[in-house]
């Protein structure tokens, strides 16, 4: 959908006449720099708006694409005043602080768009405002944390599903084609890890009385 929207919506919008004439008139006014990227940024609300909508009108998915477009077009009109803020304040971008700053950062903008997806607007509010009026820190020693959907066995099965899916993740970031570096091994290896992979989806995976395999989000889209 992303890629579509791209290519089909965002693309044409961006490099249509008038939004070219929209970023000559920004560009006027508020400068070459900042005016360049008003127009695409547009765009960008107007394809975020449209993913929103496709997603579905009950007043959640909109509000939560307008957000994520609204991180994204920020990001673009202030890089620059936010490079001059390191420089300032003497912020040593390739130190390590600053990029675990940057991973907390992201994450909780993403979870709090999150919120949006479940709920209304209002209800959201009052969630954010639960999670912190009813923190219960015992959460991972009194039971309570497998009362909230998943058993023990399965959400320690989340969680090291969450730490695989993390280390291929940092493999790919730093250049390590996985499928190409398994086909290169022996036929013996290579086998064990396909059979591995099939047995832990045969004993792991969710099925049963009461699976449905097309029960999944995009279902009723």
């Amino acid at each position: 959908l992303g890629a579509w929207m791209r290519t089909y919506v965002f693309f044409p919008l961006s490099l249509s006449k008038a939004f070219g004439r929209l970023g000559k008139k920004c560009k006027q006014k508020f400068g070459s720099e900042t005016g360049k990227l008003i127009a695409p940024s547009l765009a960008s609300f107007v394809t975020f708006f449209l993913v929103g909508m496709w997603h579905g009108m009950d007043g959640s998915y909109i509000p939560f694409s307008l957000y994520n477009a609204a991180l994204v077009a920020q990001a673009t009109l202030l890089e620059n005043f936010y490079a001059k803020c390191r420089v300032k304040l003497k912020v040593r971008e390739e130190s390590l602080s600053w990029q675990v700053f940057r991973i907390v950062r992201t994450f909780l903008l993403v979870a709090v768009s999150r919120y949006l997806i479940i709920t209304k607007t209002p209800d959201m509010i009052g969630l954010i405002k639960a999670m912190f009026r009813r923190w219960n820190p015992w959460i991972f020693f009194d039971g309570t944390l497998y009362t909230l959907g998943l058993d023990a066995p399965n959400f320690w099965l989340l969680m090291i599903s969450i730490v695989v899916l993390m280390i291929v993740d940092i493999l790919q970031e730093r250049g390590v084609k996985i499928r190409e570096t398994i086909a290169r091994q022996n036929i013996a290896l290579r086998w064990c890890i396909y059979y591995a992979a099939i047995f832990a989806l045969l004993i792991f995976g969710m099925y049963g009385p009461g699976y449905d395999a097309a029960g999944f989000i995009y279902q009723r889209f």
